[in-house]
């Protein structure tokens, strides 16, 4: 949870929705985790996807892989944070296969119930407020 995630200047330079987190800096798992569930933030997810996949596009595909183990077959990811792609595809039905995968497990249980986060990290989100995912 306090593994520090590094933020490069593509994952800074998301449009928003995004935290505000800063090219340099890093977010913990556990504020990205927030920041993801209660901000949709952009520059969160493309760091969260360069962390675990190497880069955004590996991690892209690392998903696309994931939701055909799912039995999303009509579902192609391009990029974290789901902003337009022409190459980017899903439909109802394997939305509907990926929202229970969401729910069990410890670390995402207790995310979901959060309305604002204050996330050091940042010193100010899109909006200008200061450290708070709303």
């Amino acid at each position: 949870r306090s593994t520090p995630i590094p933020v490069s200047r593509k994952a800074a330079a998301e449009p928003p929705s995004k935290l505000g987190v800063r090219a340099g800096s890093t977010i913990t798992v556990e504020n990205a985790i927030k920041a993801l569930v209660t901000r949709s933030a952009n520059d969160v997810a493309t760091a969260v996807g360069e962390f675990l996949g190497g880069s955004e596009t590996n991690f892209a595909r690392m998903m696309t892989a994931k939701a055909r183990q799912l039995g999303m077959n009509a579902t192609t990811f391009q990029n974290a944070h789901g902003l337009p792609n022409n190459r980017q595809v899903t439909t109802a039905r394997d939305m509907a296969i990926l929202g229970p995968e969401l729910i069990p497990g410890p670390v995402r249980r207790g995310s979901w119930g959060h309305r604002q986060v204050r996330c050091p990290e940042t010193s100010r989100d899109a909006n200008g407020s200061t450290g708070v995912a709303e």
